[in-house]
């Protein structure tokens, strides 16, 4: 995935690459499973969930923000139920929207895109386990029943399917655009990291709340006129969540359903 599309979806989060973004409670590492050589992987490139405690453990953790500004934005959310921002930071749904569908047209003619269905239809195990003409929308995982939002055909904005494709699987990330009645404009974002050469990292003092027992982060941003976005992330064993609708949650009386959704989705136990 184009990782400035995947850290609008993320607040707060950092795809490792060499690619750093202004707030990352959530550190997550992506490598290429049909590369023959892979780079040796530094210490903020984990396996599996791993979750530290970035001040205290701040020798251990590269590519962080110093400023951990993000900290304040969840201890606001926390007390007052938002952080007040800036009108700019609160985002055009609708140019987000458009984002997400140039950046899907973009990918399915990328030569990154053609190289790995190349490489994939090369692979038995692939081969064995997907039909050929139906590689291109195959995940590597079950993906998040979202029957209870999606409440027509139009409901479905986009669904795309990308990033790493997983031999004998399938794609390994999933991103959905869904327009509900009640919760308005989802993104919805699903990763998984299974594979051996893949992790992530949390900021255990960004930890406040849970899906399932498993650690999340929710950040709701609201600038002077009442334009507000709200971002739910969380981690379990072997997948990493998103979801990101424009609207205040605690202030449109959201939260619990928005949380009632996001236990409905495939869980694990990131024990931490």
């Amino acid at each position: 995935m184009n990782t400035s599309i995947r850290n609008i979806v993320f607040s707060g989060l950092f795809i490792s690459s060499g690619l750093t973004f202004a707030e990352p409670p959530i550190i997550v590492d992506e490598n290429n499973p049909f590369l023959n050589e892979k780079s040796q992987k530094s210490i903020n490139e984990p396996n599996g969930v791993s979750i530290y405690s970035f001040s205290k453990e701040e020798m251990s953790i590269a590519n962080k923000n110093e400023s951990k500004s993000y900290l304040n934005a969840i201890e606001s959310t926390n007390n007052f139920g938002y952080v007040e921002v800036d009108s700019s930071e609160i985002r055009d749904f609708n140019k987000l929207i458009a984002e997400y569908i140039q950046h899907d047209s973009d990918f399915k003619i990328s030569k990154m895109r053609s190289l790995l269905l190349k490489q994939a239809l090369s692979d038995r195990a692939t081969l064995s386990a997907i039909v050929p003409n139906k590689i291109s929308n195959v995940n590597s995982f079950k993906k998040a029943d979202l029957t209870s939002i999606i409440t027509s055909e139009k409901s479905l904005v986009l669904e795309s399917s990308s990033g790493n494709f997983i031999k004998g699987k399938g794609w390994d990330s999933l991103t959905r655009i869904v327009k509900n009645p009640e919760f308005g404009i989802l993104i919805i974002d699903e990763w998984d990291f299974s594979d051996e050469s893949s992790g992530v990292i949390m900021d255990r003092d960004a930890i406040n709340i849970h899906i399932n027992g498993n650690p999340g982060i929710i950040i709701v941003k609201q600038d002077e006129h009442g334009n507000a976005e709200t971002s739910l992330s969380w981690v379990t064993d072997s997948k990493s969540y998103s979801i990101l609708l424009n609207k205040n949650v605690y202030q449109e009386g959201l939260i619990n359903s928005l949380v009632l959704l996001a236990e409905k989705f495939p869980s694990g136990n990131a024990s931490y």
